[in-house]
């Protein structure tokens, strides 16, 4: 501050051509240095972002008011003036808006005598400046240069943030990422430029069908502010937005609590919490169960505490990723350089670098993601609530269990997935198809981390669902039972006859739409009836017309006609010139087969150990 006071008083002497020794020998002497005074004190005061501001003495006053205005606003904003000048220059100062209230005000309070020329200049001046950065943010944008605020898709976004994205950052070419909210508020209209650049791209790309460009323009501007909150000093109060948008009824009570806490959190100096992360190259976890005996706020609040104090922090369960991987902060490892580096950013980078996490694997499902616009296809950050069913009550994992059922979910969610994306029969599925299995292998997956907690000793609960249990019993991948159910349109539900139906579609070079076409076709074929009674024979002489027309228009080959013939007439399969099929109903009695499987369909079960004629 001082430095800017001097700095500031210099400008004023030279900009109006006085000399030191004028505040000596004028008469007005003392006007001349009060008045230099004034405009470097104020100019002072906004170099450290200090200058007077109604809102902030407003939430002072609340602050000295009582004791509980300390806890609560002493939490959720220990720093008042810095934060609220910083909004303030960043987007109205140095920006196109300061740009157009600068030549606003030149045209009508320079001519009532409200203000100077020199002021009307210098906020011009200002104007320009910003501009001038929202014209490179612009630029930058355009360039991949630029994160701004995250993806609108809550699961989107949480599986961005574990792939090292970083809100209001730079991007590299690696796909790194470095964050700028510390610039503020020379980063506000660099960001100002991006956003405009962003809404304007998507506007011209069909995206902003519900809005018009305007709207979105003005919502992006809405949200220039948000770096300030990913700011140190403003923790408190994001933290707050963040209770009352979870809270629903409780959120009163959960900004009072959260306020409490950050004010009881301020205690631990923070350098002991930048040692605790140098010295441990792990992210730990505060997570707390619902279930704690001592309250999930007070268990929180202490396992956080945990974690900014140096080697104890070791006692908290690592933070689990999507894929079940403990999360390593940038720099891991033991080695000198390692632990350098990770000191360089605990205690001198006042920016946060995240380098890029992404593999092969995930960068197949971001395709898959612009593809089809389902955010289904990433895997979900996991629950920590085990929901009620008619084995076991609804309950709230323990931080142990926590990590044990994070780590089981990833690291089954991950193989299934990669197995199906480097298969054969992911090639042959549209992107919709591979999404609809992706999101059924993330559910079997988080089955089996819940049975795994469930069937624990610990808990010891029967748990088992059939549906699950039937992939993991079907002895074949799990991609290869769900892709082989979305067969023939999942005209039949159970795998069993799905996948031998599509092995002889498959062997004869059927496709399964023709195959789905003349099961029903067939299906449709009655016998005549005389007196009420079928005729014998007439319905076989109508099969054999239909399977003859199809042939003769060239639809079916030869082996088909026999296949479908076999299949409608068992007794006929051993007719066949095509030796595969003499075997379709092999130890199987047609009329009794129909019989059972229509019983079976009816208890809502459907079992084949052989081919049977198709269930219709």
């Amino acid at each position: 501050k001082q430095e800017a006071y001097i700095n500031a008083f210099a400008s004023y002497m030279l900009a109006n051509n006085l000399s030191p020794s004028v505040l000596q020998s004028n008469a007005n002497a003392t006007s001349t240095y009060e008045a230099a005074q004034v405009y470097a004190m104020q100019k002072a005061y906004e170099a450290t972002f200090q200058e007077a501001n109604t809102l902030a003495n407003f939430l002072s006053q609340i602050e000295h008011s009582s004791k509980v205005g300390e806890v609560i606003i002493g939490a959720l904003m220990p720093f008042k003036k810095t934060p609220l000048n910083i909004l303030k220059q960043g987007t109205m100062v140095y920006s196109p808006i300061g740009l157009v209230r600068g030549i606003g005000n030149a045209m009508t309070k320079v001519r009532t005598g409200e203000m100077t020329q020199v002021e009307a200049i210098e906020q011009i001046s200002r104007g320009l400046t910003g501009a001038g950065i929202a014209a490179v943010g612009a630029l930058m944008m355009s360039l991949g240069m630029i994160a701004l605020g995250g993806d609108d898709d809550k699961r989107k976004a949480a599986y961005d943030r574990q792939m090292g994205d970083q809100n209001y950052a730079l991007k590299f070419s690696d796909g790194s990422t470095y964050s700028i909210d510390w610039l503020s508020p020379s980063v506000m209209p660099l960001l100002m430029g991006a956003e405009i650049y962003d809404t304007v791209k998507r506007a011209s790309n069909g995206e902003l069908t519900d809005q018009s460009i305007m709207s979105a323009v003005t919502s992006s501007l809405m949200r220039i502010g948000d770096p300030l909150l990913e700011m140190s000093c403003m923790s408190g109060f994001a933290d707050a937005l963040s209770s009352y948008s979870e809270g629903g009824t409780e959120a009163l009570s959960n900004i009072i609590g959260t306020s409490i806490k950050n004010y009881a959190g301020q205690f631990i100096p923070a350098p002991l919490g930048a040692l605790a992360r140098t010295i441990d190259d792990t992210v730990r976890s505060s997570y707390a169960s619902k279930d704690s005996s001592i309250g999930k706020g007070t268990e929180q609040f202490l396992r956080q505490q945990r974690s900014k104090i140096p080697m104890v922090s070791m006692q908290n369960e690592a933070s689990i990723d999507v894929w079940g991987n403990e999360r390593k902060r940038e720099g891991a490892g033991d080695s000198i350089e390692n632990v350098a580096f990770r000191a360089f950013n605990n205690f001198v980078n006042p920016g946060n670098y995240s380098s890029n996490k992404r593999t092969s694997l995930d960068n197949e499902l971001e395709r898959l993601y612009q593809s089809t616009g389902d955010s289904g296809i990433f895997p979900a950050v996991a629950s920590s609530t085990i929901n009620e069913s008619k084995q076991n009550p609804k309950s709230s994992m323990t931080p142990l269990e926590f990590s044990k059922f994070s780590t089981t979910k990833g690291k089954k969610s991950q193989q299934y997935v990669s197995d199906f994306v480097n298969s054969e029969a992911y090639d042959q599925l549209d992107d919709s198809e591979k999404a609809d299995i992706i999101s059924s292998l993330y559910s079997l997956a988080t089955y089996e981390a819940r049975k795994q907690i469930l069937t624990d000793p610990l808990r010891g609960y029967d748990y088992s669902q059939e549906d699950y249990e039937n992939v993991l019993g079907s002895g074949v991948k799990p991609y290869e039972y769900y892709s082989t159910k979305k067969r023939f349109d999942g005209k039949w539900s159970n795998y069993e006859v799905v996948s031998k139906y599509a092995e002889h579609a498959d062997r004869m070079g059927m496709d399964d739409a023709k195959y789905v076409e003349m099961n029903e076709a067939l299906n449709d074929i009655k016998a005549d009836k005389k007196n009420g009674k079928s005729v014998s024979g007439s319905r076989e002489k109508k099969v054999r017309a239909y399977l003859d027309d199809e042939l003769n228009a060239g639809n079916i080959t030869a082996e088909q006609w026999w296949y479908w013939y076999a299949m409608e007439y068992s007794s006929k399969a051993k007719n066949s010139p095509y030796e595969w099929q003499w075997t379709l109903h092999d130890n199987t009695d047609s009329t009794s087969t129909q019989q059972i499987d229509k019983d079976k369909a009816n208890q809502g079960i459907q079992y084949a150990t052989t081919l049977k004629k198709p269930n219709r």
